[in-house]
């Protein structure tokens, strides 16, 4: 799986970071993944399959760089059910969503889109999706308690903690760390 994670400072700067490993099941693959994609005025993390960023980077095209994501999203689904892509099961047998987690970052803020179509943001200025999750979800919290990440530098080590964290915890999270900064 992976661990993509992104902050959004008050000051109008927002940062993405995410491992570049991908694995299924125990096995890991020899080759270094991309999980974050840059449109226009927005990045684009991507959990769940490489293919997801194929797929991002078709239904971002021609958005306005303020458009919803919402609308992002209507056109994402549309994309995924054209490429054939089946919505998940849930426990009752009925279709769940897709085995994907997006964010969506601006300038203005902050957004998840998990597979069942779910939009949400984060009550504060961090978001993490994939298997490190939790982990770097802990270590945002512990480190911002202590901090405000007014600029870039401070912003960037916070987000590489929080990836360097959830790959000691995750075996299925590693590889190079990369950042992309709005």
């Amino acid at each position: 799986m992976t661990i993509v994670c992104a902050y959004c400072s008050p000051r109008s700067f927002t940062m993405m970071a995410a491992d570049s490993r991908s694995s299924s099941g125990t096995f890991i693959w020899p080759e270094r993944s991309q999980k974050i994609l840059r449109v226009g005025a927005r990045l684009y993390g991507a959990a769940g399959s490489d293919l997801v960023l194929e797929i991002i980077m078709v239904a971002a095209r021609g958005e306005h760089p303020t458009g919803s994501p919402q609308r992002f999203r209507d056109n994402l689904w549309e994309h995924l059910r054209e490429r054939g892509w089946e919505r998940e099961s849930n426990r009752g047998g009925e279709a769940a969503g897709y085995n994907v987690q997006i964010i969506v970052a601006a300038a203005e803020g902050l957004w998840g889109i998990v597979g069942d179509g779910t939009i949400w943001q984060p009550q504060c200025n961090f978001i993490a999706i994939g298997s490190g999750q939790d982990f770097a979800y802990g270590a945002a919290m512990a480190l911002m308690a202590n901090s405000n990440y007014s600029d870039d530098r401070d912003a960037e080590h916070l987000l590489r903690t929080c990836c360097r964290i959830a790959c000691e915890f995750r075996s299925d999270c590693g590889g190079e760390i990369v950042v992309e900064k709005l």
